[in-house]
């Protein structure tokens, strides 16, 4: 587990103040339990609560994850709003010079779609730390294991590599990313060689576990939350 401290100024949308508003309540209402009954009624420890409270009060968050790291906690990286018209096999020369996997040919029938156009995106990047299968990465990363929400675009993968690929391909790093097709999930892996980026394509369920050591870094999209209209 390791603790981030967030510097950055953020608004509040309506949508997020109901939420954490909602949430004091229900730990106000557990404490209740065991301030106004006799006994041990209380579910949480008042001294831990008192804690995660101050904690949060001075922007320290835990990240509680054993499979992956937080990198660029105090960092806004986003990708550009882009159509949806590019997928790996269009895109190939322009961006994956170093070429795309035969598992691209394969599976051509359900990847080389396009989709739906995005809005700018940010997203979250996070090494992994434990040795893991793809499977197990993914769905660390999401307590509701809705992974459809984990997903980008062809386009989008894209955009990230045109933008970053100066920086997140150092030390021989490999970068996956989760997309969908077909309501079946893939995972993009890109990788540097002499001649350029390289991708090659995988599904999810893919049996290898990759290792730490390996400097492997997940990229996906950071929750958004709109502002409420009225």
């Amino acid at each position: 587990m390791s603790e981030i401290i967030r510097n950055n100024k953020y608004s509040v949308a309506v949508g997020q103040y109901l939420t954490i508003d909602g949430q004091i309540d229900a730990i106000r209402e557990k404490l209740r339990l065991g301030y106004r009954n006799k006994g041990s009624r209380c579910p949480l420890d008042p001294d831990l609560v008192i804690d995660a409270l101050q904690n949060i009060i001075e922007g320290k968050f835990s990240i509680n994850n054993e499979i992956l790291k937080l990198l660029c906690a105090n960092e806004i990286i986003t990708i550009d709003a882009v159509y949806g018209n590019q997928t790996f096999k269009i895109i190939a020369e322009d961006i994956f010079k170093g070429g795309i996997s035969y598992c691209f040919e394969e599976w051509s029938i359900l990847l080389d779609r396009v989709s739906k156009a995005t809005e700018k995106t940010p997203v979250q990047i996070t090494k992994l730390v434990a040795d893991s299968s793809l499977h197990t990465i993914f769905n660390s990363l999401s307590k509701s294991k809705d992974l459809e929400k984990l997903c980008l675009t062809q386009s989008q993968i894209r955009n990230f590599c045109l933008k970053y690929k100066k920086r997140f391909w150092q030390d021989n790093s490999s970068v996956f990313f989760l997309f969908m097709e077909n309501k079946q999930y893939f995972v993009a892996h890109v990788s540097s060689t002499f001649f350029g980026l390289h991708v090659n394509v995988q599904g999810i369920l893919f049996e290898h576990v990759w290792k730490a050591k390996d400097n492997c870094i997940i990229v996906t999209p950071k929750k958004i939350y709109k502002e409420d209209k009225y």
